[in-house]
């Protein structure tokens, strides 16, 4: 029986985003809706965060710089829990007259959600590499994603809850032994670079 259902492997990765955009657009409808208007967290770590990303967008004069806190002196802005490379893209074309930073929170929060999207994709490139059929990939990669430890990060850690980052650093690893090469050698290396920039436990998690 089935055999009567063989999909592609592309079909089974857009069918894998399709799913888990959906059963995210319905567990945060309020949040996709109302990006710019919502927050996952109240108060603690996810405060701090959404603090520090808006100040390092409205007031400091450097991109690595965090002037909001430890005063006089200011501080790295990776310490702060900052969203360092999105929320830097956005100061960028503020500095150079796009100004969308009053858009900052919800495109943080839809790139946070999206991210889980990420993870299942990612997670179904991992099982199908792995000689699994695509439809079992398909169906573990979406309830993988659901069970991910990173959604308990969206309470506060966001830099943490980024959820594709073990996925596809799993998949480069996965493409590397089949064909190593210097461009995913220089890929993966830009990779960590990025995902530490978004926290230095990741450094641990991917780089080692």
């Amino acid at each position: 029986m089935l055999n009567s259902f063989r999909i592609s492997k592309i079909q089974g990765a857009l069918i894998t985003i399709l799913l888990s955009a959906l059963f995210i657009f319905i567990l945060f409808q309020k949040h996709v809706l109302e990006a710019n208007d919502v927050s996952f967290a109240s108060g603690g770590d996810g405060l701090k965060c959404t603090y520090g990303t808006l100040y390092h967008l409205q007031h400091d004069t450097t991109y690595w710089h965090f002037q909001g806190m430890n005063y006089p002196y200011g501080e790295s802005v990776f310490f702060t829990g900052n969203q360092t490379f999105p929320t830097n893209i956005i100061k960028l074309f503020k500095d150079i007259g796009l100004d969308f930073s009053g858009k900052t929170l919800g495109i943080l929060n839809l790139w946070l959600l999206f991210s889980f999207v990420l993870c299942a994709l990612f997670l179904f490139l991992v099982l199908a590499e792995l000689g699994l059929p695509v439809w079992y990939a398909v169906a573990g990669s979406v309830l993988i994603t659901f069970l991910s430890p990173q959604w308990f990060s969206m309470s506060g850690h966001y830099n943490l809850a980024y959820a594709y980052v073990i996925p596809l650093a799993l998949y480069l690893l996965i493409r590397f032994y089949h064909k190593p090469g210097f461009l995913i050698s220089f890929l993966f290396g830009l990779f960590i670079l990025i995902v530490t920039g978004k926290h230095i436990y990741f450094i641990f998690m991917v780089g080692v």
